[in-house]
């Protein structure tokens, strides 16, 4: 319906089909649907679900598909100068037999104290799929198929990432027409966060002494904390 009331839906697909040099082969099928209901001119409840399965070739990954399951429920409030969301995330993660399964703070408050001050303060988690096109993208010198060359040492298999708290504040603001700017201070505690390090070969499995193979890395992943500061200032010239 049309004014203050209205009911929202949407749902798609995608396909993405990754493939290398070495034959190595993901496909990864994704989809989602939502609902959402507007009424009061303040009020928006929805929920939306995703779903996303990644399959690769016995030479990339023998272990199986690592499928993921989203359910996403929120409420935001809006009203005059402010905003405000209450949400949580679920997320199911199955590969290799194993099943995890984490819950996220999905929160939001923001505040228009002027145009040139809107201070806000979110806080929320996710899980991010380590897709083997993900990390060629980020390293163009990973190791062809990761670990499963037999004499390639330190290099893992797929792991997905678990932000389990990301808290980030912010200010930003329009200082006239032309200026505006954005600053933030950003902390994350992670597992599994990805590395690339220099790749150990080895050209016999008993030997003892691996040499150094410098022109491939490897994943490899470890538990952190993560801050980030950082802004922008954007000057508009006519």
């Amino acid at each position: 319906t049309s004014g203050e009331d209205r009911f929202d839906y949407g749902a798609g697909a995608s396909v993405q089909y990754f493939t290398d040099h070495f034959d190595m082969k993901e496909t990864a099928v994704m989809g989602w649907a939502m609902v959402g209901k507007h009424f009061d001119g303040v009020h928006n409840l929805s929920a939306t679900i995703r779903v996303a399965n990644y399959n690769r070739n016995h030479a990339l990954d023998d272990l199986g598909a690592n499928t993921l399951l989203y359910v996403q429920p929120s409420y935001i409030y809006t009203s005059g100068n402010f905003t405000g969301k209450l949400g949580l995330s679920f997320i199911g993660d199955k590969y290799d037999g194993d099943s995890k399964s984490k819950v996220y703070p999905a929160l939001l408050a923001s505040y228009r104290v002027a145009d040139f001050f809107v201070p806000s303060i979110e806080v929320k988690g996710d899980t991010e799929v380590n897709s083997y096109r993900k990390l060629a993208y980020d390293c163009n010198y990973i190791l062809p198929g990761l670990n499963n060359y037999p004499y390639f040492l330190n290099s893992q298999k797929f792991m997905n990432t678990y932000r389990n708290l990301i808290v980030q504040g912010a200010i930003k603001g329009d200082v006239g027409s032309s200026v505006s700017y954005n600053f933030y201070v950003f902390y994350s505690k992670i597992d599994n966060l990805s590395f690339f390090i220099n790749q150990p070969y080895s050209s016999l499995p008993s030997a003892f002494t691996p040499v150094l193979f410098t022109n491939n890395l490897g994943a490899t992943y470890d538990d952190g904390e993560l801050i980030n500061v950082g802004g922008e200032l954007r000057v508009d010239v006519e």
